[in-house]
């Protein structure tokens, strides 16, 4: 829930920036281009900081699941190999 509103926040600030640096003469400030560059990355970053930690928890959640049910998983693996004698 947290990262939706960050993403839709970052969304509107992105299409803000877009207009001013696209339209600077409407009677607005015109935004140097170092700092029209600056905001882009930022941005950028910011979203794929966020993708990544929407991404990186649950794989460690389940990435840890999987280390704990590796054990059955084996001998279930041993079972299916002794009755078919493999």
């Amino acid at each position: 829930m947290i990262l939706s509103v960050l993403f839709a926040i970052l969304w509107i600030i992105t299409f803000t920036l877009v207009s001013l640096i696209q339209h600077p003469n409407h009677g607005r400030v015109r935004l140097s281009r170092t700092f029209a560059i600056l905001a882009i990355y930022l941005t950028i970053i910011s979203i794929l900081v966020l993708l990544a930690l929407a991404v990186v928890p649950p794989a460690v959640a389940q990435g840890r699941e999987l280390w704990a049910r590796v054990p059955a998983l084996f001998d279930d693996l041993q079972r299916f190999l002794i009755r078919y004698r493999l």
